[in-house]
């Protein structure tokens, strides 16, 4: 099944597909900051954009682009760019609003940063409450085998299965 990737669909095309396949929307979710020496500021936001894109393929849903800053002050004062929670809840309202207005009802925002975990939890709570629709918030990490590290072996080897960005001789253990 061919990607659905809101930056390869066009008005007429978009607004068909809208009308006759009712289709979910994911919206990946990421954040900007350190990954010690060996991976990207981006890991995160790489990693839940490449996730909503298998997701977007194997499920026929529509990936739109990653929201890369998220809720990263729990790093302070290691290298992070984050927005606030109180930010984080009116990017995602205009953003789910806009589609709602455009008749899009079926909505997944993937969570790729566990700081953005609780901002995410209550905006579910608060869209859900407000328009009485089901909006799910999935966090991926919760759904893999292996315990998940912080810029360990679980979050290399995934950028390393997905990125030609990683740094292997930065790498340091522990």
């Amino acid at each position: 099944m061919k990607v659905m990737d809101a930056s390869e669909l066009y008005d007429p095309e978009f607004r068909k597909l809208i009308k006759s396949k009712k289709p979910t929307v994911i919206i990946p979710v990421g954040s900007i900051e350190q990954h010690g020496a060996h991976l990207p500021i981006t890991t995160d936001s790489d990693i839940v954009t490449e996730i909503a894109s298998r997701l977007a393929k194997k499920c026929g849903f529509i990936v739109f682009p990653t929201i890369s800053y998220g809720f990263s002050l729990e790093h302070a004062p290691l290298f992070n760019t984050s927005i606030t929670a109180t930010t984080l809840k009116p990017i995602l309202s205009d953003i789910t609003d806009s589609l709602l207005e455009n008749g899009i009802r079926k909505f997944c925002i993937l969570n790729g940063h566990h700081g953005n975990v609780k901002p995410l939890d209550a905006y579910q709570a608060l869209f859900q409450h407000t328009y009485k629709i089901r909006l799910h918030v999935c966090s991926y990490w919760k759904y893999m085998e292996h315990e998940f590290d912080h810029a360990g072996f679980v979050e290399t080897s995934i950028m390393l299965a997905i990125s030609d960005k990683v740094k292997m001789k930065k790498a340091k253990k522990g």
